[in-house]
């Protein structure tokens, strides 16, 4: 028999949502065109619309009265994403826009640093590692995601190029594979071993890591220190002000964990299996502007994919 460590219904994720909501603000929302999946009247966008003054074009009006229209940050990315690989992108478009000389600078630098194993001395496989540029957030400078391997502990850089320097985001993941939400900023990942599961999932906006969340999940079956042997227990570690090493409820690890969830997300997966080499071509910046034109082609991770199965 299997088991997977997340067990939530429908009724407990749709909850979690609901609770999360508050923590996704300006991150994107879990569900395109509504945070929380409800749908929003047309009297309620418009007289919104009113109360702000803000002054939106007919086609913006349209998209508010009806959320099936608007155009996701994603869609937008994918458009600057077609643009940059037909060269079609101005050298100034004004109101702090990327540059095609931005865009050139940030690949030479994002080349440069994977070529320079001293930046990965953590790993050792700096040289061989392989890469996806992307567009994480919602600007039009992309970032670049790097994997050394598909070890059990190997997980997925995110880098970024700020003031002419390759700074790293952070690290999630493991066995060379994470998700992320293209033009929300949104990272996810996991790690599991001797019966725990620790989640992770984070916001990359304006330049900073925000709202991070981590929860672990341990299967009793192979505690050491528990007398109980059946069921699991739920741990959120930065909880300073829950008992016993910061245990939490089932519920409560859903409503923290639920709204990142790739059941309610459009995650791209990033796979070492699946990607290029630093070193399989001639020209390095060139590949890593195809690789950005083919941003849309990154696999949706499979049903199921959140998680470790646990044999018993």
């Amino acid at each position: 028999m299997k088991k997977r460590l997340y067990k939530a219904t429908m009724i407990e994720t749709v909850t979690a949502i609901c609770l999360g909501a508050g923590l996704l603000a300006g991150c994107g929302s879990a569900v395109p065109g509504n945070a929380v999946g409800q749908e929003v009247s047309e009297p309620a966008a418009e007289q919104t619309a009113q109360e702000q003054s803000v002054e939106i074009t007919a086609s913006e009006q349209a998209s508010d009265a009806d959320p099936g229209a608007q155009h996701s940050a994603g869609e937008t990315v994918a458009q600057n994403a077609d643009e940059l690989s037909a060269g079609q992108v101005s050298e100034d478009k004004g109101n702090g826009s990327v540059s095609d000389d931005d865009i050139k600078k940030a690949v030479s630098a994002y080349v440069a640093y994977m070529k320079d194993g001293d930046n990965f001395s953590d790993s050792g496989f700096a040289v061989d590692c392989r890469y996806a540029m992307i567009h994480l957030d919602d600007d039009e400078m992309p970032e670049l995601a790097v994997v050394f391997d598909s070890s059990h502990p190997s997980g997925v850089h995110f880098l970024t190029y700020v003031e002419g320097e390759v700074k790293e985001i952070e690290t999630f993941g493991s066995l060379g594979k994470a998700l992320y939400e293209k033009g929300t900023g949104v990272m996810f990942g996991y790690y599991t071993g001797m019966g725990e599961t620790f989640t992770r999932a984070a916001c990359f906006k304006d330049g900073e890591l925000k709202e991070e969340v981590t929860v672990e999940v341990l299967n009793l079956e192979y505690s050491f220190d528990s007398e109980e042997k059946t069921g699991y227990k739920y741990y959120d570690p930065g909880n300073s002000e829950a008992e016993n090493n910061g245990e939490i409820t089932e519920e409560e690890y859903n409503s923290l964990i639920g709204p990142y969830l790739p059941d309610v997300r459009e995650y791209r997966l990033v796979d070492f299996d699946l990607l290029p080499g630093i070193n399989d071509t001639d020209d390095p910046e060139k590949a890593l502007m195809d690789s950005l034109s083919k941003e849309d082609e990154l696999p949706k991770p499979d049903a199921g994919w959140y998680g470790t199965v646990i044999e018993d």
